[in-house]
């Protein structure tokens, strides 16, 4: 059952989106409950066969067996039978030809590969027939027929295969050629291409969308998990974009891919605990549409119009979360085929959320995180990651005057690799099937997932370290206030992956070596609690000059992040606890708010008292 809200009226407004934030609060819905129609054991002994028992998920689906020649099937999609999903194999690379015809309503078609990615799609308007043709290796493939909205209409499927004939080999030239020049031509941006919509995408214009676009690469074949407060699973732009577990049957109650969770066909619910990531406060499919609303002719479009989102709804109802339910979706996204993650959230430092990140630099998945919109010098959590981890890349927000936004946190001195994106008055979908302007660099973020996209698109062998490296590489033009690397380019970033380029780029280099050197390592050591409740501290300061990184590290057996006067991890054993602080100015002295963050606590410490050896600091 889909979620609802009580909000209603006209779904078109401008506002400042602050970043959700990880508040510790979680809200209920309500469990999908979408009923399964298992498919009749046809033969396929007439010129037409029908197939109105299609399943309407993969794991449900109707087995057409192996495509040959053309055949034609009969179907009708709609009401409560609202998708038709059937397979086929083929045993070797052919050219695969698909079409819907005498459609009495809009109907649309879709193929996905076995992984639950789309490849292609063909969603005319009105009764217009869909054809689809691709070039496919061999494997495993579905067909999925759905209706627009709420229309209604029996269709006609016919689906054939063409295999591949290997080119004869070629004659004895009677004359040795001159050796080839095997000299790589030097890789340059995409060509200019011509304006596209008007004013609600000048977002897209700015990153250079459409110039990717031009050259063929939308996006196909790369997937975004959104994790965020859910997404509209029915909107008419992103419909067509939502992920469907391949493994799972729809309504069975059972864990039929053996991954931890029951019924996820199209995501999980972190913040509910169900199987439902529907959206009802708005933030994450406004993201969504950013990354991939659908190229349809209305509404919006996404940056990579023909990519694949997953939902992962982490934030409740009000926009607020725990750290623990946002790591749990970074797993979860991870583990089930994720190439991309969009968290276009924030708060305090968290080790679980830092764990559940790293967990996904050993997929091999990249993580774009929303800079933060504190007007800080710094940006903020989960986006400082990106100072250590060679997966996460953090994003600051622009205008469309090219100028810095003002709510936009800087890098400043924390080594954090940063680039800039839209994200002022950024128009996408939200939910009721509306579309709205926002702005925030949670705005900000879901452009570089998309670029990410296109680039995998051009080179689907790309890892999360390489993407990264070529978004900073693109990002070849400076934005007025900012101290990121650049704004994104995706003309330049994704004809530097459609070349097969995958250096670093020197740019981001520089950023991270730009850090102002530390004056001091600090050691707060809580020694004992004394009878009135307050710690005893005591304090080990440290010349971060004659500090090497090996002894720096094994103050607490965990890489140091690049950050001034933060404290980086906490280790509780008993009643000790140890944290380790890096101090910019040696005269700098810790204060109880930065500490009692750093311990990320439950105990309350509104009366913590200073030892008098934290005093000593000022001569570290």
């Amino acid at each position: 059952m889909r979620r609802t809200t009580t909000w209603r009226g006209t779904p078109y407004f401008e506002q400042l989106e602050t970043r959700c934030l990880l508040a510790g609060n979680t809200c209920g819905g309500s469990e999908d409950e979408t009923e399964e129609i298992g498919a009749d054991d046809l033969l396929f002994d007439t010129a037409a066969i029908g197939v109105r028992d299609a399943g309407s998920t993969m794991g449900s689906a109707y087995d057409l067996g192996q495509l040959g020649a053309t055949r034609s099937f009969d179907g009708y999609v709609g009401g409560l039978d609202y998708r038709d999903v059937m397979r086929f194999t083929i045993d070797s690379d052919s050219t695969v030809t698909l079409g819907l015809t005498e459609l009495r309503a809009d109907i649309d078609l879709a193929l996905y590969d076995s992984n639950g990615r789309r490849l292609a799609a063909s969603d005319a308007a009105g009764t217009t027939s869909e054809s689809i043709v691709a070039d496919l290796a061999a494997g495993t493939y579905f067909i999925v027929v759905t209706p627009w909205r709420w229309a209604a209409s029996t269709y006609v499927l016919s689906v054939g295969a063409t295999a591949h004939v290997a080119d004869p080999p070629a004659e004895d030239s009677p004359a040795e050629d001159p050796p080839a020049d095997t000299t790589d031509p030097p890789v340059t941006s995409f060509p200019d291409v011509a304006y596209y919509g008007g004013s609600n995408e000048w977002n897209l214009n700015a990153i250079n969308a459409p110039e990717s676009w031009a050259q063929g690469y939308t996006g196909e074949g790369a997937v975004v998990a959104v994790i965020d407060t859910g997404v509209d699973l029915y909107h008419p732009d992103l419909v067509h974009q939502i992920w469907v577990n391949a493994g799972e049957i729809a309504g069975n109650g059972i864990d039929d891919d053996g991954n931890g969770y029951v019924d996820d066909v199209s995501g999980w619910d972190f913040a509910a605990g169900d199987n439902n990531p529907d959206d009802v406060h708005g933030h994450g499919t406004h993201v969504a549409g950013t990354i991939a609303a659908e190229s349809n002719g209305f509404g919006a479009t996404g940056v990579a119009p023909d990519a694949t989102i997953m939902p992962v709804r982490v934030l409740g109802d009000n926009g607020s979360g725990s750290a623990s339910s946002v790591a749990a979706g970074i797993r979860y996204a991870a583990a089930n085929g994720a190439d991309i993650i969009n968290l276009s959230l924030g708060g305090a430092f968290s080790s679980v959320i830092l764990s559940a990140i790293e967990y996904a630099l050993q997929l091999d998945v990249l993580v774009v995180a929303a800079a933060g919109n504190e007007s800080a010098t710094a940006p903020g959590y989960p986006a400082r990651f990106a100072a250590s981890l060679s997966n996460v890349i953090s994003v600051g927000a622009h205008s469309s005057a090219g100028a810095i936004a003002s709510f936009s946190n800087d890098v400043g001195a924390s080594g954090a690799v940063q680039v800039d994106a839209p994200g002022v008055s950024v128009y996408s979908t939200y939910v009721n099937d509306g579309y709205g302007r926002l702005s925030g660099t949670s705005m900000a973020a879901p452009h570089v997932a998309g670029l990410a996209a296109l680039a995998l698109s051009a080179n689907s062998a790309l890892s999360a370290t390489e993407l990264r490296s070529l978004i900073t590489a693109g990002a070849d033009r400076s934005i007025g206030g900012s101290d990121a690397i650049g704004r994104i380019n995706a003309a330049t970033t994704v004809a530097l992956a459609a070349g097969g380029q995958s250096s670093t780029s020197p740019s981001a280099s520089s950023q991270s070596q730009s850090a102002a050197p530390f004056a001091a390592v600090v050691r707060l050591i809580f020694s004992s609690i004394e009878d009135d409740g307050v710690p005893v501290i005591s304090a080990q300061a440290t010349d971060a000059s004659a500090a090497d990184d090996a002894s720096l590290t094994s103050l607490d057996d965990l890489a140091l992040l690049s950050a001034p006067r933060e404290v980086m991890r906490s280790r509780r054993a008993a009643d000790d606890l140890a944290v380790v602080a890096l101090v910019d100015d040696a005269s700098a002295v810790l204060d109880e708010e930065a500490l009692c963050e750093a311990i990320d606590s439950d105990e309350a410490w509104d009366e913590l008292a200073w030892h008098s050896q934290l005093d000593a600091l000022a001569s570290a």
